[in-house]
């Protein structure tokens, strides 16, 4: 079958089915930014009630991260074999009902487990079987889908405390929580009721492209489990081959500073003097910021191609930590807006290119081994925001050299991916493996 070269892969005409599982992969972006965002704004309620302490509270957020990749490592294993439909109604019966029980201890070390169950289970809800959901939908549109349901990520982080401020005036501070876990029970909902493995179960076609018979899609679908089926990437040989890491620890720098900025945004900003709600404020302004550039990120992605556009995230990445740094060093509010600005264009672009670059490198057929292994690489990184600038600016009692070492990691990361030229490597590879089984 000819490919259909007549397909706008940046037009937003995906169905309505389509449709609706963009809108169940957005409610779960948007829960796993507002869980972490809430947090903050549950902070000081907890340590005036029960005298826990803020650090070691935001601290946990990272560990949760950080133990979170080995579960991340597993799901993508089973979702290789099992449906990825079921394991995501899985964990989310598990995120959701955590952040219902979680108000109903007041035991730190309960508290604890739940809260870390929950960061850890929404991680992987999200960032391991969302994409496995953009590849199978939608193969070649996956740039402007990312582009569009990324967007409940910076939206989560942005709005989560204004919400959350309006729940603790109207109900008190410790409902604010059940935000999270009514935005679970929308996912799932989306998940029992809607969503399907793929488009074939829902009765339509992949990147709903009406060029395609059913003969196309039954051909296509044949194809790619061939493909995977005599695939030589094996777990293995992901883990032996360089470019794997360049480019999962490449965009988890990107995620270092995603998760330490949006985790430790409110705080940073009332250490200059800001009032909670000025800092609440700001907040809103980088989500719409954020989810701009998700948009516009998705486009070129689309356009360009994922390198690309990872190149430009990265880019925006140093603008956003140079600037955040000169913000708290000068007690500057012009460069507190534009690092507010480059730190949304991060957040909304950043989520988009980890499931391309796959797609983009390894195509469909290897996409959910790929992923598997490569996601996990990344959260190592990706798990320690929070952590790094929480720890770095309590040790140095300095946000300013916080966002300067911040600085000089993504330089590193920018330098080393731009080594990656092509996807070469991959058909390099599979040729070489080729020649030695015969």
């Amino acid at each position: 079958m000819a490919e259909n070269k007549s397909l706008n892969v940046t037009k937003a005409n995906f169905g309505a089915k389509g449709w609706a599982v963009c809108i169940y992969m957005f409610f779960i972006f948007f829960l796993n930014t507002s869980m972490n965002t809430g947090w903050q704004n549950c902070l000081s309620y907890y340590e005036t009630t029960y005298g826990w302490d803020t650090t070691t509270l935001l601290s946990l957020v990272s560990v949760a991260q950080f133990i979170g990749i080995a579960a991340c490592f597993i799901t993508g294993k089973l979702a290789t074999k099992y449906s990825p439909r079921m394991l995501s109604i899985i964990w989310g019966v598990v995120v959701t009902a955590s952040c219902f029980c979680i108000n109903l201890v007041h035991n730190i070390f309960l508290f604890a487990v739940l809260e870390m169950v929950a960061v850890m289970g929404q991680v992987v809800w999200a960032y391991t079987l969302n994409p496995i959901f953009v590849s199978t939908w939608f193969p070649r549109k996956k740039g402007v889908v990312m582009g569009i349901v990324t967007i409940g990520v910076p939206l989560g982080a942005g709005t989560t405390s204004k919400i959350m401020n309006w729940i603790s005036a109207t109900w008190g501070m410790n409902y604010c929580l059940y935000l999270c876990g009514f935005v679970g029970l929308v996912g799932l909902l989306f998940l029992i009721f809607v969503v399907r493995d793929t488009p074939e179960e829902a009765g339509c076609k992949p990147d709903n492209d009406d060029a395609l018979t059913s003969e196309d899609v039954r051909r296509m679908t044949a194809e790619n489990n061939a493909l995977a089926a005599r695939s030589p990437w094996t777990t293995g040989r992901m883990l032996k081959t360089k470019e794997t890491y360049i480019i999962a620890l490449c965009i988890g720098c990107c995620a270092l500073f995603g998760g330490g900025f949006m985790g430790t945004n409110v705080l940073r900003m009332t250490s200059m003097g800001l009032e909670i709600n000025t800092a609440a404020n700001l907040m809103i302004f980088t989500a719409l910021c954020a989810c701009v550039a998700s948009y516009l990120f998705g486009i070129l992605d689309g356009k360009k191609g994922a390198r690309v556009g990872m190149i430009g995230v990265m880019i925006t990445c140093i603008l956003a930590c140079g600037f955040s740094a000169l913000a708290n060093g000068l007690n500057s509010m012009p460069c507190l807006i534009i690092g507010l600005i480059c730190g949304g264009g991060v957040i909304g672009g950043a989520a988009n290119f980890l499931t391309s670059l796959v797609i983009e490198y390894w195509g469909t057929a290897n996409f959910k081994r790929a992923y598997g292994v490569i996601y996990p690489i990344h959260q190592i990184p990706g798990s320690l925001g929070t952590l790094v600038i929480v720890q770095l600016a309590t040790r140095l009692n300095s946000y300013s050299i916080a966002y300067i070492v911040m600085t000089v990691v993504e330089v590193i990361a920018l330098i080393v991916f731009a080594t990656l030229k092509n996807g070469d490597f991959v058909k390099k590879a599979e040729a070489k493996w080729a020649a030695e089984t015969k």
